[in-house]
């Protein structure tokens, strides 16, 4: 399918598609929507920037607008009554879950899903640590149909059976190398070990590593499984360029980059807060617009600085490595 067109898809979707801005699908997009939208378990590998988060969004999407909740009919207030009206169970409702590593990435892949879903009744939701708890939880107990999550959030959420995966249909596994980088194999492995028997799911990342091989061998049944290039190497449309240069010497560099050449769009990733900080503070103190994005920043000043570096306002966004994959940032154009 070289066109969204092509795809069997619902009309909402479509519409969101177009309302998201793109015209033709990448080519993981144009092999494994259909696998999917026919409920097949599959593996999306392909390299950062490829466009995976669109090709799981559309078939989840149409998939939970095509095959709504089942409704309820409330208990009789009397006997000899009325029936009761109908409703659907929260607990029924909730059909379609995302597990992604970071808060950013969270929150992104929810807001492009409420724009697939736009003009439907799938209701979306993202949850994420180091949050309060009790909004999330309410929004829960409301009734959604599509949790987006980071796997620790989720996992507390199981454990005070606000979030039950009884009647999960649809789950993803989104950037799956990089939540096992950061030690969340033991919460995945509980998400894919209470998923119920009738369900569909979906594994994409960059790479594959052993640990994933083996979840995928554990878990998923027959999947269809889709390679874009070689998913260890940068998108194509990426150049690089090596510079071997002193400790000592590295901030100014980054002055030379940035001041001398006047780049904007520029993202630098540090190994450590303290390292970032140092960054944050020496282009501060040359007069450049920038961002600061660690673990130790609240929610809101994250997301602050963020939507700052997206629109344009700040030059430089310094991060460590909670921003380091699956963010859909149009205005980068350099990455240290």
């Amino acid at each position: 399918m070289e066109t969204f067109d092509e795809m069997p898809v619902a009309p909402v979707v479509r519409l969101g598609i177009e309302r998201l801005g793109f015209e033709a699908p990448t080519p993981i997009q144009q092999r494994i929507i259909g696998p999917m939208i026919a409920d097949r378990d599959v593996i999306g590998l392909a390299p950062t920037g490829t466009g995976k988060t669109l090709a799981y969004g559309i078939p989840l999407a149409h998939q939970l607008i095509e095959n709504p909740p089942p409704l309820a009919r409330r208990e009789k207030k009397r006997k000899g009554g009325d029936a009761g009206s109908k409703y659907v169970d929260p607990r029924r409702r909730l059909r379609g879950l995302v597990v992604v590593p970071t808060r950013e990435l969270a929150q992104q892949v929810a807001e492009e899903l409420r724009s697939l879903t736009k003009g439907s009744l799938v209701k979306v939701t993202a949850v994420w640590g180091k949050a309060a708890l009790k909004p999330q939880r309410e929004r829960i107990e409301a009734g959604v149909d599509i949790v987006v999550g980071t796997p620790g959030r989720l996992r507390e959420l199981m454990d005070l059976d606000v979030l039950s995966l009884a009647f999960i249909r649809h789950l993803v596994i989104d950037e799956g190398d990089r939540m096992l980088d950061m030690g969340f194999l033991p919460q995945i492995k509980t998400i894919l070990e209470r998923m119920p028997e009738d369900r569909q799911m979906a594994f994409f990342s960059a790479t594959m590593p052993p640990a994933m091989e083996s979840l995928a061998r554990t878990f998923l049944r027959e999947p269809q499984r889709v390679e874009i290039g070689r998913h260890t190497r940068v998108a194509e449309n990426v150049g690089n360029k090596l510079y071997e240069i002193d400790d000592v010497l590295k901030v100014a560099l980054l002055l030379h980059l940035v001041v001398e050449e006047k780049r904007r769009g520029v993202i630098i990733f540090c190994r450590t807060r303290r390292r970032a900080g140092w960054g944050d503070a020496a282009f501060r103190n040359h007069g450049i617009s920038v961002g600061l994005i660690h673990g130790d920043k609240s929610q809101n000043q994250r997301m602050r600085a963020l939507e700052q570096f997206t629109e344009g306002s700040n030059a430089v966004l310094v991060a460590t490595d909670v921003a380091a994959r699956g963010l859909h940032i149009p205005a980068v154009r350099t990455v240290v």
